[in-house]
């Protein structure tokens, strides 16, 4: 079984500073060097493989100067159809076996917050001092994603298409390390510009917007059990799990 990681530390849409890591264009590498793989590994490699897929929160993030509407209504949608495009293309390649995740709320980053009380926005914070307007960025990308992903498992029968929303375990450990101090929450003191974390070991960010190591490990441990997956399924099953022809 092979894990094939797509839209690291990427986008949805290419810019110039970021057209090598738009997940077309991976996709589209992915490809050339597939010519290079014997037909008779070709099919199995990729049946097999697990294509992961978590993005969204840099288009978002990248969009905030623009106002609620235009980025519901002329980022979120393009957004969504390059997601659609490039599941139905790795289909079309061969693959089969797809975990999607939601992309997980970024109103509380330290990084996201300083540009915010910066730039022109009115900053509305909730509760728990997250921006209100970028988790309800986040609510209606992952909405639409949950519903294009319903409509792509009905035209795409041989595929497993795995859901995985980020809310819970994102926030739970959040929270978990205000209330509890398991992880210092962030790498700079509140109202302060973010700075770089010098023990990313005790850090949920060590960076103001990046998860710290410590961070993703305890978040990979809650959703491995597929607690967060839709369809309900362990990871360690669907590493195992054997798509036939």
């Amino acid at each position: 079984m092979e894990l094939i990681l797509l839209s690291a530390a990427c986008s949805l849409n290419p810019r110039p500073t970021n057209a090598f890591h738009c997940l077309l264009k991976q996709i589209s590498l992915l490809t050339f060097n597939r010519n290079f793989v014997s037909a008779s590994q070709k099919g199995d490699e990729l049946r097999n493989a697990i294509f992961s897929v978590d993005i969204g929160q840099y288009d978002l993030a990248n969009s905030l100067g623009l106002s609620h509407k235009q980025i519901v209504d002329e980022k979120i949608p393009p957004a969504l159809a390059s997601i659609k495009n490039a599941i139905k293309l790795l289909y079309e390649l061969g693959a089969r076996k797809f975990v999607i995740y939601s992309t997980g709320p970024f109103g509380y980053l330290p990084r996201i917050l300083d540009g915010l009380r910066k730039g022109d926005h009115h900053l509305r914070l909730d509760k728990v001092g997250c921006s209100v307007d970028c988790n309800e960025l986040v609510r209606t990308f992952n909405d639409g994603l949950s519903s294009l992903l319903a409509a792509i498992r009905s035209q795409m029968e041989e595929a497993l298409i795995v859901y995985v929303v980020m809310k819970s375990p994102n926030f739970s450990l959040i929270f978990a390390s205000r209330l509890q101090n398991p992880l210092i929450p962030f790498p700079s003191q509140e109202g302060s510009a973010p700075t770089i974390c010098l023990d990313p070991s005790r850090a949920v960010n060590w960076d103001g917007i990046h998860y710290s190591e410590a961070a993703n490990s305890i978040i990979a441990s809650k959703i491995w059990f597929g607690k967060y997956a839709s369809p309900y399924i362990k990871f360690k099953d669907l590493c195992e799990m054997a798509i036939k022809d």
